[in-house]
């Protein structure tokens, strides 16, 4: 049988050429075979795996960068590792070249913040002794912010914890943490209002979430993030203890607008409301004297002090009264400075460098009195309705004398009214608990620490 017939112009030998070149073609095609699937080579197998390795990370995952160092007012720094950056809530920018049109910011993109629960070590302090350094210097120009209302309303004015004031511990023998924040008395379910409007940034249980000393610190507990700033800096409330929260995360909310009501949980064990006012970071260790924030009720105003010596260190843990002209000791307020802490959680403010407040005093004249050393150190103020008078009491040289100039009273100026709905009245009663239980309730806390 012929496969090419001579009426095709072929030859045998060139049948056999053909045929040799179609062998050598398929040999060199198989030369390099590939293993198969059901036969593997653990030799190349392997390099194959190392061949892909890098080809598995180019679909893109989230890239961990080093965490920051971000810097507030307050002595302290907290790392954080970024997410979201919680920029100012409004930002005015004037320029001769362009204008920026104001932005408002959602208050829901802050910065992350580790809150993981820990069992800290309970710290000791220290009371009638001096700093080691000196109070920072007050500021040559100096305005009250008192543009905050208060958090609750009882009786027309708000009944506050005065023997565990902010920067105190209720004294040696309590047992109780240094005070960030400012306690007012009230019955269970009285009505909580914001005292400023802004973003409600939390509105929890802080029972496995740290937002406090430890964990289950305020039991439920609710954070505005307010509109308004301060030196560029964000400002947060916090009310602790709370029950009933009618507001949610996210969510904005007016001046003297309810959001919870009164409770009682976490370190506490009597109906109550704990304020802290947190300037830059929303942390424990940002707050400031919230006597400092909220407007005193009408007919009282508010005296700052410094308690020093001649080098400007401050006198700790010191007992300070404020006695009315023509009154008699049932008449006085008293007040501590600021505890020695390691931890420095009690912060002056950054306008007055003070380590002592006294909130809602009567309007006229008072006698600010210290015992210290065995001598007598004291000051006569006026109060203002509705303003600040500061002082400053100074130890040493002669010691029987007070060295410092007759204090300046700063009566506060209220900035223009704003578009802010009237505060609500509270419904129910709202009378504060027997003076009795809540005069109990510092040392009764101390059992639960």
């Amino acid at each position: 049988m012929q496969l090419y017939g001579r009426g095709a112009g072929c030859t045998q030998p060139t049948y056999f050429m053909w045929l040799l070149a179609i062998i050598l073609l398929v040999g060199c095609d198989g030369a390099t075979p590939s293993p198969q699937p059901d036969q593997p080579n653990d030799e190349v197998t392997a390099v194959a795996i190392a061949a892909k390795a890098p080809a598995a990370q180019e679909t893109p995952t989230a890239t961990l960068l080093p965490p920051p160092i971000i810097k507030t007012a307050s002595l302290l720094t907290e790392t954080v590792t970024p997410s979201l950056t919680e920029a100012p809530m409004m930002t005015n920018v004037t320029s001769t070249q362009a204008a920026v049109t104001p932005t408002m910011l959602s208050a829901t993109a802050t910065p992350f913040i580790n809150r993981d629960c820990n069992q800290p070590g309970f710290p000791g302090y220290t009371r009638y002794q001096l700093s080691d350094a000196p109070l920072p210097q007050p500021l040559p120009e100096r305005t009250p912010h008192f543009w905050m209302t208060a958090p609750m309303e009882i009786d027309g004015g708000l009944r506050i914890n005065n023997i565990y004031p902010y920067g105190y511990d209720a004294g040696k023998n309590a047992g109780l943490l240094l005070h960030v924040g400012m306690d007012a008395s009230g019955l269970m379910g009285a009505p909580i209002l914001a005292t400023a409007a802004g973003t409600i940034i939390y509105a929890r249980s802080d029972e496995n979430e740290l937002h406090g000393w430890r964990c289950n610190w305020y039991g439920r507990f609710v954070t505005i993030l307010h509109d308004e700033q301060w030196q560029g800096q964000p400002v947060y409330t916090l009310y602790g203890h709370v029950q009933n929260i009618i507001v949610e995360e996210g969510q904005h909310v007016a001046q003297g607008e309810q959001v919870a009501e009164v409770g009682v949980g976490g370190a506490a064990v009597a109906p109550h409301l704990h304020t802290e006012v947190r300037v830059g970071d929303n942390l424990f260790t940002t707050t400031r004297n919230p006597l400092l924030w909220l407007r005193p009720i009408a007919g009282y105003g508010a005296v700052v002090g410094r308690l020093i010596d001649e080098s400007g260190r401050a006198w700790q843990g010191v007992t300070v009264h404020a006695i009315p002209k023509g009154g008699s000791v049932r008449n006085m307020a008293t007040t501590w400075t600021y505890l020695g802490d390691r931890d420095n959680l009690a912060r002056p403010d950054e306008q007055y460098a003070e380590n002592f407040v006294f909130g809602n005093l009567t309007s006229g004249i008072h006698n600010i009195y210290v015992e210290l050393e065995d001598r007598i150190y004291q000051q006569e103020v006026e109060v203002f309705a509705g303003g600040i008078t500061e002082v400053e009491l100074m130890t040493g040289g002669d010691r029987g004398a007070t060295k410092t100039p007759r204090p300046t009273a700063r009566p506060y100026v209220p900035p223009p009214p704003t578009a802010v709905p009237p505060t609500p009245t509270p419904s129910g009663p709202a009378t504060g608990i027997p003076p009795a239980v809540w005069a109990a309730t510092a040392t009764a806390e101390a059992a639960n620490r």
